[in-house]
C-alpha cells in the first residue's frame, strides 16, 4: 500500500498491491481521532488504486489514513496542503 501525492490537495491516491482482492474500509481521521472520511471498497484483483476525490473540504493539516481489510490493517500519516 502507498499513498500519494504528499502533500495532497483535494485528491489522494492509494496504490494497491498487485493481485489484492479484498473488502476494505478506508478511514481518514484528524489529530483528535475524529473520523472525517469513512468508506467501504470492494477491491478486485485487477484494480491498481483507489482515488479519494472528495477531500477538498478538509482544512490543511495532518491526518491518519487507515485501511482495514480481512487480513491486514495499514495506517499512513498524510498531509493536506
Amino acid at each position: 500500500w502507498r499513498t500519494y501525492p504528499v502533500p495532497f490537495n483535494s485528491i489522494l491516491v492509494i496504490d494497491i498491491p498487485q493481485g489484492t482482492r479484498a473488502s476494505a474500509q478506508i478511514k481518514l481521521t484528524d489529530v483528535k481521532g475524529r473520523i472525517l472520511y469513512n468508506r467501504h471498497y470492494n477491491i478486485t484483483a485487477n484494480q491498481s488504486n483507489i482515488v479519494l476525490t472528495d477531500l477538498y473540504g478538509l482544512p490543511a493539516g495532518t491526518y491518519m489514513l487507515t485501511i482495514d481489510n480481512e487480513s491486514t490493517s495499514n495506517s499512513f500519516k498524510v498531509i493536506k496542503q
